[in-house]
């Protein structure tokens, strides 16, 4: 099974030119609140006496010599700066002008390769029922994606199976619009 038609839905979302527009989210209130978090702990990097108060904070402090808090305040800060640059992309659906937005994650229970023909089957014969009693796992390699647009009653809903990091399978996306959509939205949310 080397079918790979979409690694995920943003690349669903950029081949649908037509209904979709990408915009770069400058994440103005999170860029302002990482810097002050980088802020303060460079503040406690430089200003020793200010650990006194998070040695208490944490219990083993008085055991933990100062070096080990500022090299860990190091860590945090640099994490915090880097992702204080970070750009998001957002998905518009272009009629409604509203974002789409993720909705579920459903990681299957696969015991044999029979069991993943079985998911892809219901899934492309869009049995949404049996889907939602299919067993589940937290790190399983079968996942269904399911992302909407609320304004436009619009779901979009993707199988992929990941190997090592790696997509080696995807489904085509289905879309749900309409009635479709209203039928089938309850079940989605249950899954």
């Amino acid at each position: 099974m080397s079918d790979v038609k979409y690694t995920d839905l943003s690349s669903y979302y950029r081949e649908q030119k037509d209904k979709f527009l990408e915009k770069s989210s400058s994440r103005i209130w999170s860029r302002i609140l990482f810097w002050a978090i980088t802020f303060i702990f460079v503040l406690l990097i430089f200003k020793t006496e200010y650990l006194v108060y998070i040695k208490d904070f944490v219990k083993l402090g008085s055991f933990i010599p100062n070096i080990v808090f500022q090299i860990i305040f190091w860590i945090l800060a640099i994490v915090f700066a880097f992702y204080t640059f970070l750009p998001t992309v957002d998905f518009f659906h272009k009629k409604t002008n509203w974002k789409v937005k993720d909705f579920k994650r459903k990681k299957f229970h696969l015991e044999d390769d029979n069991d993943m023909e079985k998911i892809i089957w219901l899934f492309e014969t869009k049995n949404f029922e049996a889907l939602k009693e299919a067993p589940e796992t937290s790190s399983g390699s079968l996942e269904l994606i399911v992302e909407y647009e609320p304004q436009a009653k619009e779901a979009y809903l993707l199988l992929r199976n990941m190997y090592y990091g790696d997509v080696n399978y995807s489904s085509d996306v289905i879309v749900l619009s309409g009635d479709e959509y209203d039928e089938n939205f309850e079940i989605l949310k249950k899954i």
